[in-house]
Formats: C-alpha cells, structure tokens, sequence
C-alpha cells in the first residue's frame, strides 16, 4: 500500500523479498518452510506492483524537494516494523527452543535413572537363577537360552538338588519387562518354599501348589482386586535311583529326542495364578524312562511366537521341533549355538517379541 500511494521510488518493494530472504536464511529449518512461501507471496506482490505502475501513477505525488525525505521516512519506518516483528519472533522462538532443551535434558536424566534402576533390578533378578556353576555340577550336559525382551523379563528358571535326584523348572510370567520381572520372584520364592520348606517334589503337586501360592498372594482370589497376572510353567523331577523324569506342565511342553525320534508332552490348558484359574485343578504327571542318548528341551512360547523370515510370520512349533531334531546328536554348546543363530536369521530385524528361554540337558 505505500508503494502504491508513493510510487516505485519508495523502493519498499525492494526491501520486501530482500527482509524475507534474509529472514529465510536467519530462522531455523522448521520455520523455513513457512518464510518460503512468505518469499513467494512477495515476489508475486513485486511483480504486480512492477506492472501495476506501467500503467498508473502515485496516489500522493509530493514536492521534489520534500520527496527524498518522505521515502526516507517511509522506508525506515518499514524496515524497523519488519525487523521489530523478526526479533520478537526469534526471541520467541529462542526462549522456547531453551526450554524445550531444559526439559529434553530432564527427561534425559531421567530416562538415565530409571535405566540405572532397570539394570540394577536385571542384578537382582540374574541373582535368584542358580549359579552356571551349580548348574554344571548338577547337570554337566545342558545349555541354557536365557533372553530377555527388555533388560529385565518374564521368564526364569529354578534348579535343585535333593536326595534322590534333582528338580528343573521353567516358567513364564504374565508380560515382559519390569512387571514380569515382579512376578517372577514371587514365582521363585514360592517355588522354593514348596520343594524346600515343604518338601514337595511331586510336578502336579507342586504346580497345584503354585497355583494357590501366586492367586492368594495378588489377593485374585478376591472380587475387589484389579489385577489378573499368572504365570505358565514346566516342571520336571529327575529321580536319580530310579533313572526316570517325571514331567508335569501348566499350557508348557517338553519336547524329547531319542533315537532321532521327536515326541512332546503337552502340559495341561490351565494357567496358573489367575482369577480364573481353578484352585482345586489337578495337574497331570507324565512319567519317562531315562535311556541312554534321551536329550530334554523345555521351553517358552517365546521361542515359537518370534516373528520373521520373507512373510513376517511366527518361527512355528514345527520350524522349531525341526532345529531341535537338527541340533539332536551335536554338543550342547553346538546345540545352543546352532539355535541362536537360527533363531537370529529368522528374527532378521524384527523385534523381538517376547522373552526368549530354552533349556536343552541329559541325564
């Protein structure tokens, strides 16, 4: 408008496209998009004025003398307005980037600590699983695939000595991360005070146990309470006199190879510790003979649920009874190192989806 009342030789046209262009160059990248089309409106606005004046005169046609002074006028008060406008915006913008960075630094350090507190608990959750040493000393055959989704998880492993043989468990606890990882030291502490308080090394028993010790200790027995957690569970007792494994399971199996031939013993479709999960429920005992060449996998649904390969679809009972048939023959720690990296092709880059164990071992 004061091109139009003045005339092209206020030459605020000019000043235009020049403020915005240097504007562009000033401001950050997320407003730049917005000072292009700025600079676009005005070049469009340059140009009309550029033609409009081919044709028309000033509205305001001022003295010669008095003209230069006008311009001069008019020209600063446009670039101070223009430039007042472009500091207060920056000031705007630079007091909240500072404060969008203050509080990327707190929640950085705050992420931190809630890092330091997760690893410090995987310390605490790594010290209720027996020792590799124990384990050796118990079973000299065996590998363990023990994997966490996140730092901490949901699935843990029980192992121990007794009179007349050993007991080797594997459980998976509702979810992964840090709330698995609450429930499975309650479902090591209850593991321990049913076979080492109360001397119960019967699978079903101490499954039915089990049951009753993790819904009464969450109070899921109770109406008012909100939560539904549980855990699955396998339990097998190794009777050492006897040269037999007695295998019991809550929704996990037991897979077994002897003379490359593959069998699995389903555990019962009943959860344990759940709201639904029926107290009185009685768990189902498998018995084997121990032969020579018997080698035992236990296992979560971890293993099977991972996603991957060129159709994105779960590694599959059956891919998995496959690599255990194929690890079959081989040392135990060529079996685990056979499985991981069949496990990580398949998985490729996919998340992963779940705690990951398995446990291979002979007798």
């Amino acid at each position: 408008w004061f091109t139009i009342l003045l005339g092209t030789e206020a030459n605020i046209h000019f000043l235009m496209p020049a403020v915005m262009i240097g504007a562009f160059y000033y401001f950050p990248y997320s407003l730049k998009r917005t000072m292009f089309l700025i600079i676009g409106f005005s070049l469009v606005v340059f140009i009309f004025l550029e033609v409009w004046f081919l044709y028309h005169s000033p509205i305001l046609i001022f003295p010669e003398t008095v003209m230069p002074i006008v311009i001069l006028y008019v020209d600063f008060a446009f670039c101070v307005t223009v430039f007042g406008f472009m500091l207060h915006g920056y000031l705007i913008f630079h007091d909240s980037e500072q404060e969008l960075n203050t509080k990327n630094d707190q929640l950085n350090q705050s992420n931190q600590k809630i890092i330091g507190s997760i690893e410090y608990a995987q310390r605490i959750q790594s010290s209720l699983l027996p020792s590799p040493a124990y384990i050796k000393q118990l079973i000299p055959q065996n590998f363990i695939i023990w994997h966490p989704r996140d730092i901490v998880g949901g699935d843990v492993y029980y192992l121990g000595r007794f009179d007349n043989g050993f007991l080797i468990s594997l459980i998976d606890c509702t979810g992964h991360g840090v709330p698995g990882a609450f429930m499975t030291m309650l479902a090591s502490s209850s593991l321990r005070r049913i076979t080492l308080d109360e001397k119960c090394l019967n699978p079903s028993d101490i499954l039915k146990r089990l049951n009753t010790m993790v819904k009464t200790s969450l109070q899921q027995d109770m109406d008012h309470v909100r939560s539904d957690d549980g855990l699955d569970a396998s339990v097998c007792f190794v009777n050492t006199a006897e040269g037999s494994l007695t295998f019991a399971g809550a929704r996990l199996p037991l897979t077994y190879i002897h003379n490359g031939t593959v069998r699995t013993l389903k555990g019962d479709r009943h959860s344990i510790g759940y709201k639904s999960s029926n107290l009185s429920y009685e768990f189902t005992n498998h018995r084997i003979q121990i032969e020579d060449g018997m080698v035992f996998y236990l296992y979560t649904d971890g293993v099977f649920d991972q996603l991957g390969g060129k159709k994105r679809m779960s590694f599959g009972r059956k891919r998995l009874t496959k690599l255990l048939l194929d690890a079959y023959g081989k040392s135990f720690d060529q079996q685990r190192d056979l499985i991981i990296q069949t496990f990580e092709e398949y998985r490729g880059k996919n998340e992963i989806q779940d705690d990951v164990s398995l446990i291979g071992f002979s007798v």
